[in-house]
């Protein structure tokens, strides 16, 4: 039979247009993230599917907020907190294990300036390659290796975290202002096979976290 509009029913007086319309309101609704003026205008709510409930919750735009807010959130803590880096090779062993993620506490040196015998995330290249050292001596100061041992000022210098004092040798070497002396914990190594020397303070970028 046709309705007085003349649109069409089916036999159970439901409009054969009704499924084209409840589409549109819930494509419209999902969009808006409301229940919108067409499911007001039809007097009750439109149901998303299962999938999009686990998936949005009940309330896809706020789930999206938190979701940005948590993004953003993350990348602001991984790039000015902390620092996920995984160590290559062995001259901080056996301190710092080749292979082994640590991560980098880069508000450490924010209010304050490295001390000797910490560990240090000095710069290398760019925000992608860094490279582990212990602080040995500190702007103005003067350092040297006599047989493997520290001194600093012309006096010797304990190291109790190191397992094995080694052989090294290195004439006494005046800091200027602004630089540190950094080296490696593994001894056993002969120095010239070490990065270590001076730095500068720019290139300390924090200190390790774990």
């Amino acid at each position: 039979m046709v309705g007085c509009r003349g649109v069409a029913y089916n036999a159970r007086g439901r409009s054969k247009t009704a499924p084209l319309r409840e589409c549109a309101h819930y494509v419209l609704r999902t969009i808006r993230f409301d229940k919108g003026p067409a499911a007001r205008h039809t007097g009750r709510q439109i149901m998303p599917p299962r999938w999009h409930q686990l998936l949005w919750g009940r309330r896809p735009l706020r789930t999206a907020v938190r979701a940005g807010l948590l993004a953003a959130g993350c990348w602001l803590l991984l790039r000015y907190v902390c620092l996920p880096m995984r160590a290559e090779g062995v001259s901080m062993q056996p301190t710092i294990r080749d292979g082994s993620w640590h991560l980098a506490n880069l508000l450490q040196y924010r209010w304050r300036e490295p001390r000797r015998g910490e560990l240090a995330v000095i710069r290398w290249a760019g925000r992608r390659v860094f490279y582990l050292k212990r602080v040995l001596a500190l702007p103005g100061e003067r350092i040297a290796f006599v047989q493997g041992q520290l001194r600093i000022n012309g006096r010797d210098v304990a190291e109790p975290y190191l397992r094995e004092q080694g052989d090294w040798n290195l004439l006494e070497v005046a800091l200027a202002p602004g630089e540190y002396f950094v080296a490696g914990d593994h001894r056993a190594l002969p120095l010239v096979q070490h990065k270590a020397g001076t730095v500068r303070r720019a290139d300390i970028v924090g200190g390790l976290l774990r």
